[in-house]
């Protein structure tokens, strides 16, 4: 909560200076679409508990959970602290990234696109081109793409009302500030970059011309719904104020670098949770390269970027405990 909170003091110095637009008022918007994921979160802990557990009676079995193995009480004084913080966090990131093309003119992408070309050989959408270059992959790619808000902000949730694994929650917790703070924010208005979607309005080439043709095509077969959201922003960003979700930047991403944080913890928590989570990861990160948000070294220095975060967050902390003998998970009935 104190890395949250410099960062919106910070952030709102950093406004007032060169009259950006801030809208800490966004708070409460993220406040409302936490408290929908965690109620999500709360059902699918409670379907999965009386799965495992088949009560003959379901309803006196969930009231004697909520009183005792949950300890609601604990777990709010637990989680309601991170859900308003990483509220205010959020509407702050908002705001920045909102005000990247003030701050800094975007200038970065043609070095990302050769930095892309001579660690790959090529432009990396090409390259994976002929292997998932076809109409109905791409709308999976695209619905993938879509699935990380939920996934990642449905996954926060559940960390920030753990009861057990403290130090493992508290380090991914910080490692979550820490990656919208120096990734998100720092490292995307240092390299203002709009990724390749957006090549062709802020610079006067279009090197992925060939990209926005096979959209094209693909759009006669299904719906290619990553256009429709591009469109919105580049709208979103011409107009003044600040919304939940606008704002254009593409180095590095957060797409990957949130997945790439959610396996890292999911190691500690099972295999299974960590084999789900690195095949997102795999997703979402061909995906954004594929769909055109960001070029393959978006991703690459995101990871590269985590790595660094976990690492930090880990000395901080003062590291991870000994998992415990018995099975840890995600769901309310074991942590």
């Amino acid at each position: 909560m104190l890395v949250a909170g410099s960062f919106v003091i910070g952030s709102a110095a950093l406004a007032r200076i060169f009259d950006l637009p801030f809208k800490i008022g966004l708070s409460a918007r993220f406040i409302v679409l936490s408290s929908i994921l965690g109620f999500f979160v709360i059902c699918g802990a409670t379907a999965m508990m009386l799965f495992r557990d088949r009560p003959a009676s379901p309803l006196s079995h969930l009231k004697a959970k909520l009183r005792g193995d949950w300890a609601i009480t604990e777990r709010m004084a637990l989680g309601l602290p991170i859900v308003l913080a990483t509220s205010f966090m959020f509407a702050t990131f908002t705001s920045m990234k909102a005000s990247i093309g003030n701050l800094v003119p975007y200038y970065a992408d043609p070095i990302l696109v050769g930095l892309d070309r001579a660690i790959h050989g090529g432009d990396a959408w090409k390259l994976i081109h002929p292997l998932i270059g076809y109409p109905l992959v791409t709308y999976c790619l695209g619905l993938f793409y879509f699935a990380w808000i939920p996934v990642v902000f449905m996954t926060l949730a559940a960390v920030a009302f753990m009861r057990s694994r403290r130090r493992l929650r508290n380090r991914y917790l910080l490692s979550v500030a820490l990656c919208w703070i120096l990734l998100g924010s720092l490292a995307a208005m240092t390299v203002a970059s709009a990724g390749p979607c957006f090549y062709r309005i802020f610079y006067h080439d279009d090197p992925f011309r060939e990209m926005s043709s096979y959209f094209d095509y693909a759009g006669h077969f299904y719906s290619m719904t990553h256009l429709d959201l591009q469109a919105l922003l580049l709208r979103e960003g011409t107009e003044p104020g600040v919304q939940i979700g606008n704002g254009i930047s593409a180095f590095p991403s957060m797409h990957v670098a949130l997945a790439f944080l959610n396996a890292l913890f999911a190691r500690h928590i099972g295999r299974v949770w960590f084999g789900l989570s690195i095949a997102f990861l795999v997703i979402i990160l061909v995906g954004s390269v594929h769909l055109g948000w960001h070029y393959a070294i978006d991703g690459e220095a995101s990871i590269i970027g985590v790595v660094a975060i976990w690492w930090l967050s880990d000395r901080l902390v003062g590291g991870i405990e000994i998992p415990d003998a018995h099975q840890v998970s995600l769901t309310f009935g074991s942590t």
